[in-house]
């Protein structure tokens, strides 16, 4: 007795359930597509009062029964219909949980280069031929669930498309197990004139990385006139620019529906020398408002595609429906100095790699002299040095090389405004691209208005590295001003993206 009532308890709870419209895996079924599921009809029998064709299966789903034409009323008919039908919409349900699944720890390739979403470490690769530039990428597979970086599919980077975003508004995967397919759309659940949201952060100012080239990858399909998603890309706020304006990414417009966008986008022209950006996808509209949520969709495939190295650079879409690409530099670069071109027998100047022929204050190979006079103790400090060196790692020093001024064609100088110990160091970075360790902001200054003075680019880059690690809020005004006077365009530009805080 107590069995046969747990079992009608059981019934009335599916019966429930198949009311409302739920499966057991908390999805919903539609009501489009009828036209993609046929079931042959296998009798007749009685449906409401009503003498009707009835299939002998029991479907626990809301179905679309077609009644043929001469069954009503007290017809007594009872031949079979071959040509009669009933139609099953396709099956979303939530997704299953994977099964099996070892737990690997994530062992990131690369260099830590940022963070996505303000709470996980981002990792950036050096690129093998240019020590100033890094690569960086990130990629979403909604088959897998999971978010992958820098191209390796055999781990993870992230678990479920919701550890991966910065936010999201009315959004779902969802998975129709009939077709197949899974895809982030819309929450069936709610109110279908709501727009879905979601959004993702990446910001590489964290390691002072700026971004050289952004290429985006954004697959979503429409499935009618009235359904849009609309993506944008904004930057992130700085000083020059506070509250940065989103920008549109377009894609071209549907002439057929449904319609799949699966295309690369080249978006460097919004975010060129910025620290990160924001990209936002929003979801609204479509006809039919019952089912709304199913006309657009983000990142759809199927279930049945290969996943795996021989096509992870494949423009189809097969492995990622998120894929971004994304080349960063140092905020401040400091390139090498430049070889010294020696004159060979032959007459023609070939660049070597060893400059140990040029030695500071080495008077036998010296062929030009620079004196220092101190200004308080009017003390002079002769430095014997090269005029090729001088020249090639110096504007200044090439341009009074080459002119027809007396200093120049005495082959001396005499500088009477710089301390010696600092001159010291310009001529010897010139040699060697050494430079001391300096643990004051106002030596950095000091050494960095010097450089400026005799034009030697590589250490004007060097200074702004350094002065860079000591900009904070309370200075950024004053250091602006010093990276306007000495044409430190690099500094500048850190001192304008300094990051707003709340």
């Amino acid at each position: 007795m107590e069995q046969n009532d747990q079992q009608n308890q059981k019934v009335q709870e599916n019966r429930e359930n198949r009311e409302s419209g739920e499966n057991e895996e908390g999805g919903e079924r539609s009501v489009e597509g009828f036209e993609n599921r046929q079931v042959r009809i296998q009798e007749i029998g009685e449906v409401g009062g009503r003498r009707t064709l009835l299939p002998t299966t029991d479907f626990h789903a809301p179905v679309c029964i077609l009644r043929v034409p001469g069954l009503d009323g007290d017809s007594t008919e009872r031949s079979r219909q071959p040509g009669s039908s009933i139609f099953m919409p396709p099956v979303y349900g939530a997704p299953k949980k994977k099964q099996n699944k070892q737990n690997k720890q994530y062992i990131p390739s690369g260099t830590p280069g940022g963070s996505l979403n303000d709470k996980l470490l981002l990792h950036v690769l050096k690129d093998d031929l240019n020590q100033n530039l890094y690569t960086h990428r990130l990629s979403y597979n909604s088959g897998t669930d999971g978010y992958y970086e820098n191209g390796n599919i055999d781990e993870e980077f992230i678990e479920g498309w919701k550890n991966g975003v910065l936010q999201w508004n009315n959004i779902e995967r969802k998975i129709e197990y009939d077709w197949n397919m899974v895809y982030l759309a819309r929450d069936h659940r709610t109110n279908m004139n709501l727009p879905g949201e979601i959004k993702w952060k990446f910001d590489y100012r964290t390691s002072n990385f700026i971004i050289k080239k952004l290429i985006l990858k954004l697959q979503h399909a429409l499935f009618d006139n009235e359904a849009s998603i609309i993506w944008t890309i904004t930057i992130l706020p700085t000083r020059k620019n506070k509250n940065p304006t989103p920008q549109i990414i377009e894609f071209p417009k549907p002439t057929k529906f449904p319609h799949e966008e699966n295309s690369r986008k080249d978006v460097t022209s919004f975010v060129e020398n910025e620290y990160g950006f924001i990209l936002t996808a929003c979801l609204r509209g479509g006809k039919n408002i019952d089912i709304s949520w199913q006309k657009t969709q983000l990142f759809r495939k199927s279930l049945n595609q290969e996943f795996s190295d021989n096509n992870i650079d494949d423009d189809s879409g097969i492995n990622f429906g998120l894929d971004s690409r994304t080349e960063l530099m140092p905020d401040i670069s400091c390139d090498p100095l430049p070889e010294i071109k020696y004159d060979d027998d032959d007459g023609k100047g070939k660049e070597r790699k060893d400059n140990n022929e040029f030695i500071l204050n080495d008077e036998k190979t010296s062929d030009f002299v620079i004196n220092l006079r101190e200004e308080c103790t009017n003390e002079i400090k002769n430095f014997h040095t090269h005029s090729k060196i001088l020249s090639a790692r110096s504007e200044y020093f090439k341009a009074l090389l080459h002119s027809k001024m007396i200093e120049s064609n005495e082959r001396s100088l005499t500088i009477v405004d710089i301390k010696s110990d600092l001159f010291e160091i310009i001529l010897k970075f010139i040699y060697t691209s050494d430079v001391p360790e300096i643990g004051k902001l106002d030596d950095w200054v000091e050494l960095l208005r010097v450089a400026s003075r005799f034009l030697i680019l590589e250490l004007i880059q060097r200074c702004e590295k350094g002065i860079r690690g000591f900009l904070n809020p309370d200075n950024v005004e004053e250091i602006e001003s010093i990276a306007i006077e000495t044409g430190a365009s690099q500094l500048l530009r850190c001192c304008e993206n300094l990051e707003i805080k709340e």
